[in-house]
């Protein structure tokens, strides 16, 4: 028969609830980074087909607020903004690399937690295994008997502490190594994005504004 909830113990319905509490976390950074990343891949095509046309520095910021949720776009705005008044190329295009690195932070949030769930929930399962397994011990020597009845709870709150911890680390990590290479792939949209400005900066100072 099943053992439900409430018969588990206090530690192991608290390990649990906490393990769920990951789980939700989990999840709700998993689907607001997967549906970022999925944006941002279907209208970089369009932001550089607007700006690999831009003749004149008014279109710069017009162009790139268009599509201002994606990080490439407001690089470009912002790297934009200051060339205007920049002279030298080298210190735009330094300026363009920490804006850059600061979306890419921006987008980089969150991360560091699925890898802290990933790598902490197994652990938290454990306890709760490890727990299970005294409950057990506990019910023999209260007893004096290790038949089934006696060990049964405590060893199935063991099992089930130990599936829903990996239940729980299983998600984030393949998430953060799958957005650890999405961040990778926005890194180039970035640097690409911000190369037409930059070009397109040091003509207008070479052959004037």
């Amino acid at each position: 028969m099943p053992i439900s909830l409430s018969e588990l113990s206090f530690v192991g319905q608290l390990t649990l609830l906490l393990l769920l509490l990951l789980s939700i976390l989990s999840w709700g950074l998993i689907i607001d980074r997967y549906l970022r990343f999925v944006k941002s891949k279907k209208g970089f095509p369009q932001l550089i087909a607007r700006i690999s046309n831009i003749a004149q520095w008014s279109e710069w910021s017009s162009q790139s607020r268009m599509f201002d949720k994606l990080p490439s776009a407001r690089t470009v705005r912002q790297v934009a903004q200051r060339a205007e008044r920049e002279t030298d190329p080298a210190a735009l295009e330094r300026y363009a690399r920490i804006v850059g690195e600061a979306e890419l932070g921006q987008i980089e949030r969150g991360l560091p937690i699925l890898a802290t769930i990933g790598s902490t929930s197994p652990f938290i399962g454990l306890f709760g295994t490890v727990w299970g397994i005294i409950d057990a011990f506990i019910g023999i020597g209260r007893y004096g008997s290790p038949n089934l009845a006696v060990v049964a709870p405590g060893i199935a709150e063991a099992l089930i502490c130990t599936a829903a911890g990996l239940v729980v680390a299983v998600p984030a990590v393949v998430g953060y190594n799958y957005f650890v290479a999405r961040v990778r792939d926005e890194a180039r949209r970035i640097e690409q994005a911000a190369d037409f400005i930059l070009v397109f900066h040091n003509r207008a100072v070479t052959g004037g504004r």
